[in-house]
C-alpha cells in the first residue's frame, strides 16, 4: 500500500530536501555548542545562507532532478513527461510561424522547468527568508542593529587587517562600535594597531615553533655542507 503511495514529486522532493537538511543540521549543531559566541553564530548563519544561495541554480538543479528520475527509473515508477496540470495551446495558424509563437505556448517548456520554479527555487527561497527573518531581523536586504554590531567584531580581531594601514572594512567596524558604545575611534585605533601589530603572524610562529623542536640535534657543519654543494654543482669535470 505504502509502495504505490510513492510517486516521482515524493523522490525529488526527497533529493531537494537532504542536501539543504545536512546544511542546516550542521549549523544546528555548532548553534548549540556550549560557549558559542554571538560572532561565531552570525558566522554560521552567514555561511549556510551563501551555501542556499550557490544551490539555487539550474545545473544543481539538473543534477538533483537527474538523480531523482534515475532513482524513479529502478523503482519503476513513472517519470513525468508533461507539466503537471498545465494543457498544451492550439497556437492559431496565423501565429505559427511568427516571432511570437513562444509567447503563445506553455508556460513552462520542460517538466524539469516547471519543477526547478514551483518545488526548488520555492523551496530555498523559503529557507532562506526564514533564517534571515530568525537571525537577521524582519526587514529583507538590511540587517538589523545588533546584526551590524556583531558583525564588526570580526574586523577587529584579523592581523592581516591591520598589518599597515586599516582597511576600509575595519574602519566601518570601529566606526559602528565606537558610535554605539559612545568610545572614541581614534583610541579603539590606535590600542588595536599597537596589540594587532606587535603579533606575530602564524607562518612566523610556525617557523620560531620548528627552530625550538630542533635544538636537540646535533647538526654536522660539514654534512650541511656537503648537501648544499650536492644540491648545486658548479665545477664540471673535463
Amino acid at each position: 500500500m505504502y509502495r504505490h503511495a510513492i510517486n516521482f514529486i515524493f523522490l525529488l522532493c526527497l533529493e531537494i530536501a537532504t542536501p539543504v537538511f545536512k546544511v542546516t543540521a550542521v549549523a544546528s549543531d555548532s548553534l548549540q555548542e556550549e560557549g558559542l559566541d554571538h560572532s561565531t553564530a552570525y558566522k554560521v548563519i552567514d555561511g549556510v545562507l551563501r551555501t542556499l544561495q550557490t544551490m539555487r541554480s539550474e545545473e544543481r538543479f539538473g543534477e538533483i532532478f537527474k538523480c531523482a528520475s534515475e532513482k524513479a527509473e529502478s523503482l519503476d515508477i513513472e517519470v513525468p513527461t508533461e507539466v503537471p496540470g498545465q494543457r498544451k495551446r492550439k497556437v492559431p495558424m496565423r501565429l505559427q510561424h511568427g516571432p511570437t509563437v513562444s509567447q503563445v505556448g506553455a508556460q513552462f517548456e520542460s517538466v524539469d522547468a516547471y519543477f526547478r520554479s514551483t518545488v526548488y527555487y520555492s523551496f530555498l527561497d523559503s529557507m532562506t527568508e526564514e533564517l534571515k527573518r530568525r537571525f537577521k531581523g524582519n526587514k529583507p536586504g538590511s540587517g538589523s542593529p545588533t546584526d551590524k554590531i556583531i558583525q564588526s567584531f570580526h574586523p577587529l580581531t584579523v592581523h592581516a587587517k591591520w598589518v599597515s594601514n586599516p582597511d576600509a572594512e575595519a574602519k566601518e567596524a570601529v566606526h559602528i562600535l565606537c558610535d554605539f558604545y559612545g568610545e572614541d575611534e581614534d583610541q579603539l585605533q590606535a590600542e588595536l594597531k599597537n596589540q594587532l601589530r606587535s603579533l606575530c603572524g602564524q607562518e612566523q610562529l610556525s617557523d620560531l615553533l620548528l627552530i625550538a623542536i630542533e635544538t636537540d640535534i646535533q647538526i654536522k657543519h660539514s654534512e650541511v655542507i656537503r648537501i648544499f654543494k650536492d644540491m648545486a654543482p658548479r665545477r664540471m669535470l673535463l
